[in-house]
């Protein structure tokens, strides 16, 4: 049996519908890309400041926190354990 071959007007419409499904898919999936960073920045968001309430609890002091208490010539000194 043989195919009949579409007309140049439904080969364009085809087209058309092909690059419309096409959009439609990229914008999905776009939408789909945002979801999942933001998802995944506000998970290290949370994450650090459990981080940071771990310290709090432990009373112990982060590095910026040392740096801040000892002042910058305990970094390059490597004084940053003394208290």
């Amino acid at each position: 049996m043989y195919a009949i071959a579409p007309s140049e007007e439904e080969r364009a419409r085809m087209a058309a519908a092909l690059k419309e499904r096409m959009s439609l898919l990229r914008a999905r999936s776009n939408a789909a890309i945002e979801r999942q960073r933001a998802a995944t920045a506000e998970k290290d968001r949370i994450a650090f400041h459990a981080r940071q309430q771990e310290l709090m609890r432990a009373g112990t002091r982060g590095r910026n926190q040392q740096l801040f208490a000892h002042g910058s010539n305990a970094e390059v000194g490597g004084y940053l354990d003394l208290d």
